[in-house]
């Protein structure tokens, strides 16, 4: 009988022994346990997020790299930035669009414009000039003979010169929308900036707080009395 306890206690103390060996093991490596130890791991899912993948996705899409690491709720005020950007420039290019049909309307009504084949700087010359017979002798007398207009193809004539000037300001309308759509697509670069700044400096503090790990190992030890005791160190693992 008293062999057999030996014998109980023998096997005991070489599993407690193993099980101090491999909490050291643990402690220099930091490997998971084996199924002799009681693990309890407490690992906020934040800090598995990588800060370079929520860079590219809010570079992409504004507020998607928040929405990666779980902060929408910041993400969401990028996201409505785009949005209103992009109406913003498709409200300038409508209005642009617009102005454009309506003052080449206007020069076919009054100045017996032929629309075909004309190009930006046609449309603008023709706001300056009452007809092309001035805009020919002009360039003529300054020797530009390569800037000389087929009076059969580019011919314009205004009757009044409040006619020229209501051309020119439905010309100048159109012109200052399709260049206001630099200012939006501008702050749309800006705002796909730092919407992927945003998301790796979250993300950065993320991974900057401690990922906590638990681990419960037995230990074998005598107390006072030179008793066996068996007890339980709780570590905390980084």
């Amino acid at each position: 009988m008293h062999r057999f306890v030996f014998i109980i206690i023998t096997f005991y103390m070489i599993g407690v022994l193993f099980s101090q060996s491999y909490f050291d093991e643990i402690m220099t490596q930091k490997i998971q346990n084996d199924k002799n130890n009681i693990s309890l791991n407490i690992t906020n899912e934040s800090t598995k997020k990588s800060s370079t993948l929520a860079f590219f996705l809010s570079l992409a899409i504004p507020g998607a790299g928040e929405y990666y690491l779980n902060r929408f709720d910041l993400g969401r005020y990028f996201l409505l930035a785009e949005g209103t950007l992009w109406l913003t420039v498709a409200g300038f290019n409508t209005y642009g669009n617009w102005q454009k049909e309506n003052y080449i309307n206007f020069a076919k009504v009054n100045a017996s414009v032929n629309d075909a084949n004309k190009d930006e700087t046609y449309w603008a010359t023709i706001g300056n000039y009452l007809s092309i017979e001035d805009y020919n002798n002009e360039k003529l007398l300054n020797r530009e003979f390569s800037k000389v207009l087929d009076i059969n193809t580019h011919y314009w004539f205004w009757k009044t010169n409040d006619e020229r000037k209501k051309y020119r300001s439905l010309w100048l309308s159109s012109e200052k929308a399709f260049n206001n759509v630099q200012f939006p697509l501008a702050l749309i670069v800006i705002n796909h900036l730092a919407s992927a700044i945003n998301s790796a400096i979250i993300a950065s503090r993320m991974k900057s707080k401690d990922e906590i790990t638990f681990h419960f190992f037995p230990n074998v030890s005598l107390d006072n009395f030179n008793q066996l005791q068996l007890t339980f160190n709780l570590v905390k693992i980084f």
